[in-house]
């Protein structure tokens, strides 16, 4: 049932990464990406750059305000997951700036890293973590069996432990 997650970076190194970051090197990239509506394979800009620093490798979900695409990192060479929503939308930038908040306040082990945030006047990016392994729900749903007394505690005392650490943070989720 564990996500896979790759060697964690510590506080030190995770400093290392989050920075600012300037104007997007690539506009038509973000023009594109912002207009596909259902993220058709053949429509992503496979390859090229978002801030002239992450390379587009896949989409990877669309949610309620925002895609989420998995890019390679071309100074680290690790994967990472960009959500991008567009900055046209004021609540938009407040909800998505309002994550990037909350996850920096969080280190634990079962919390994805958010590494940095984009924003101009078209985009508003948050590069974190990409941790394979799918959505928790989906893989709960798609396994046609039963859960047997000890993992169902393992998963309810994972979660809830993680949901307690985030609270003492005074991180709410929803």
């Amino acid at each position: 049932m564990s996500l896979k997650r790759k060697a964690s970076q510590g506080p030190a190194d995770q400093q290392k990464v989050v920075r600012t970051v300037s104007a997007l090197s690539e506009p038509s990239v973000v023009d594109r990406l912002l207009s596909i509506s259902n993220f058709k394979p053949e429509e992503i800009p496979y390859g090229e750059l978002i801030n002239g620093r992450y390379s587009i490798e896949k989409f990877l979900a669309k949610g309620g305000f925002a895609k989420v695409i998995v890019a390679i990192d071309q100074v680290t060479k690790q994967r990472v997951a960009i959500k991008i929503g567009t900055a046209k939308q004021p609540v938009i930038i407040q909800l998505m700036r309002r994550e990037m908040n909350a996850l920096r306040k969080l280190d634990h082990k079962n919390i994805i890293k958010v590494y940095d945030l984009h924003q101009d006047a078209k985009l508003c990016c948050i590069m974190m973590e990409y941790v394979e392994g799918g959505e928790l729900l989906d893989r709960i749903t798609k396994e046609n069996r039963c859960y047997t007394e000890n993992r169902a505690h393992f998963l309810a005392k994972t979660l809830l432990s993680t949901i307690a650490y985030m609270h003492q943070k005074q991180v709410i989720h929803r």
